[in-house]
């Protein structure tokens, strides 16, 4: 079993299969990109803990992937595909951005 299974699998044991599953699990990612930006700004205000402060951003941010390729996995979306979407909606913002728009 690969970890997107195994994720799949013990997800589906924790929090059921029934359709509010992706609503639990987007509370869950809400709750994990708080801690990340929480250790984001932890990092900037107190620059002497830096190394502990990277070591939890690279968790958190391990935690919003692994909940975002969940909840795609629920919906039957494809992550790789929502990933490169989201990469060129990312790329057109910041080119709106750069013409004022």
């Amino acid at each position: 079993m690969n970890i997107q299974e195994s994720l799949q699998y013990w997800s589906n044991k924790a929090y059921g299969k029934e359709n509010e599953s992706p609503l639990k699990i987007s509370a869950i990612l809400m709750y994990e990109c708080a801690d990340l930006s929480r250790e984001i700004n932890r990092l900037k205000t107190y620059p002497d803990e830096e190394v502990l402060r990277r070591a939890n951003i690279k968790t958190a941010v391990g935690d919003v992937l692994a909940m975002t390729q969940l909840i795609c996995a629920m919906l039957d979306l494809d992550f790789s595909e929502m990933y490169m979407t989201g990469c060129q909606r990312a790329v057109e913002r910041c080119k709106e951005k750069l013409s004022g728009k």
